[in-house]
């Protein structure tokens, strides 16, 4: 394979006391057939962060820096962001893949299109407690108006976080959004405000190529950290959050409203009643709206319009997955499924 052109690309791999799986990351990434520079920023504790940093020295074949930032997701995120000097970024978590030949074709597109903000393409969805795979095609959100753009993403919500980003620009966004909602308050509303900012500042754009396969386990966190106390904790960070994006278009001049607000806070607040909120019981209503959805996505998925999210289950093998990178990280995966304790090679044969 062609060596790819990642000179403006830097990949952000985020981890947390979990350096079983930074290992089982760095592996891949070692045997990848080409991968970006890599920054690893890691909030650890003492222990996890000494063994973190080995390994990254362990893995210096790579171009892989390190930072330790002991603070919370976002904020770490952030820290880090301004210490690289590429103008684009991708994301990853550390228990995910991505796959080097998707990253490049998606870079391109970015690249040759200022008025795109971020750029996913076709990701996978690998269950290994369950022995599952599915597609999650996800999609194109070319409307000229932003809140259409984010109307369609809250109806078919399928995270835009860990793709390719502007860096300056989603460095901003963060900024922004760390004063209005802290992730231990709900982490669902900090993902979707972080995630409905990015797309203020302009188009998503999918592309049809194979680029991520996320990881189910056990470990996975809940949407929302603390449980409310009573509605109206809810009430007002979802006004909050409203605000902020509202406040943050009419500042980029990219609102096509003198006053967006209140078709946001009308979005939010509808998006809000189907979700599954410790502290804040459904209504049946509510039940059956957010049943209603999965119906649609499952009836429409196979649509590639705008708004709507492709997923199927797939047989549960690694011949379904076209790139032979990805293939590599499905053989990763299932083989240590909750990481790896000790550094060895993932065989690349077919």
């Amino acid at each position: 394979m062609s060596t790819q052109n990642f000179n403006d690309l830097t990949c952000v791999i985020p981890t947390h006391n979990r350096s079983q799986f930074l290992r089982r990351q760095l592996d891949y990434i070692r045997q990848a057939s080409d991968f970006p520079s890599v920054l690893v920023i890691d909030s650890s504790g003492q222990e996890h962060a000494e063994v973190n940093r080995g390994l990254v020295t362990e893995h210096s074949t790579k171009s892989i820096g390190y930072r330790h930032n002991p603070t919370s997701l976002f904020e770490k995120l952030s820290n880090g962001l301004e210490s690289v000097k590429t103008p684009y970024v991708v994301l990853c978590a550390d228990d995910d893949t991505l796959a080097p030949a998707g990253i490049a074709k998606c870079l391109q597109v970015i690249q040759e299109d200022p008025d795109l903000s971020t750029v996913i393409g076709r990701s996978y969805i690998l269950n290994t407690g369950t022995k599952q795979l599915s597609i999650a095609r996800g999609y194109s959100l070319d409307a000229t108006d932003p809140v259409v753009r984010m109307q369609y993403y809250v109806n078919n919500w399928f995270s835009n976080f860990y793709a390719i980003h502007r860096r300056e620009r989603l460095l901003e966004q963060l900024r922004l959004s760390w004063g209005v909602v802290h992730q231990e308050r709900s982490r669902l509303l900090k993902e979707l405000l972080d995630s409905l900012l990015s797309l203020c500042g302009g188009r998503l754009k999918f592309v049809d190529v194979d680029y991520l396969m996320y990881q189910i386990h056990d470990d996975n966190y809940s949407k929302n950290s603390v449980a409310f106390r009573n509605p109206e904790e809810c009430d007002q960070l979802v006004n909050a959050v409203g605000v902020a994006i509202s406040e943050y278009l009419l500042a980029t001049g990219n609102s096509q409203s003198v006053d967006p607000q209140p078709s946001i806070l009308k979005m939010l607040n509808s998006y809000m009643t189907t979700q599954r909120i410790p502290g804040r019981p459904r209504s049946r209503m509510r039940k059956i709206t957010r049943e209603l959805q999965k119906l649609a996505r499952r009836v429409w998925g196979d649509r590639k319009g705008s708004g709507w999210l492709e997923k199927r289950d797939l047989p549960f093998s690694e011949t379904e997955l076209r790139d032979l990178d990805l293939r590599l990280g499905f053989r990763a995966s299932n083989a240590n499924p909750k990481g790896c304790f000790a550094s060895g090679n993932i065989s690349r044969a077919a």
